[in-house]
């Protein structure tokens, strides 16, 4: 059963790698910015949330600006570190709370339905490239940014088309 007390919550930006990749996979060495929450409702029995996700892409036609939002969120998984046994679980073990750490970090993974938009030309509506797209976004927080440990904290997003295919 979920706790309805807890929420995962973030944002900010990741400087993209060769690791990207996809149909739509963002420029290497430009920013992805994004930003995230999710909780259960009070009753632990709704998930609630969204993601807004910006990608930068040089297409034939010049550069694009991709946004991925998910305003449908279906599954949120979070796993606490126990020091005692050296192990995720359900619950923080040996020394660890419920608050993030360099030595209790907590890892989480959520999942929802994503819409898929270019956004260049703020002068027009958005063009919808996929209205049925699924996310998932798989995180480690080793605690306050800056802090010493074996951080630093860890952030992925994946999007796939309803055919499976990569999206980003």
């Amino acid at each position: 059963h979920p706790l309805t007390s807890q929420f995962i919550t973030g944002g900010g930006y990741l400087v993209l790698t060769s690791q990207t990749s996809g149909i739509k996979a963002g420029d290497v060495g430009s920013k992805m910015n994004f930003g995230f929450n999710a909780k259960y409702n009070n009753k632990g029995t709704n998930l609630q949330g969204r993601v807004n996700v910006i990608i930068r892409r040089t297409e034939t036609d010049g550069r694009h600006l991709y946004q991925v939002k998910v305003n449908n969120l279906q599954s949120l998984g979070v796993q606490y570190w126990n020091t005692t046994t050296s192990s995720w679980g359900a619950a923080p073990g040996g020394t660890c709370t419920y608050n993030a750490s360099s030595t209790c970090p907590i890892k989480a993974t959520f999942t929802g339905q994503a819409s898929l938009q270019d956004v260049t030309n703020p002068n027009v509506p958005p063009v919808s490239l996929d209205g049925n797209a699924s996310l998932q976004l798989d995180m480690i927080d080793y605690g306050e940014p800056g802090s010493t440990g074996p951080g630093p904290d860890q952030f992925a997003i994946t999007v796939w088309n309803k055919s499976g295919n990569l999206w980003f």
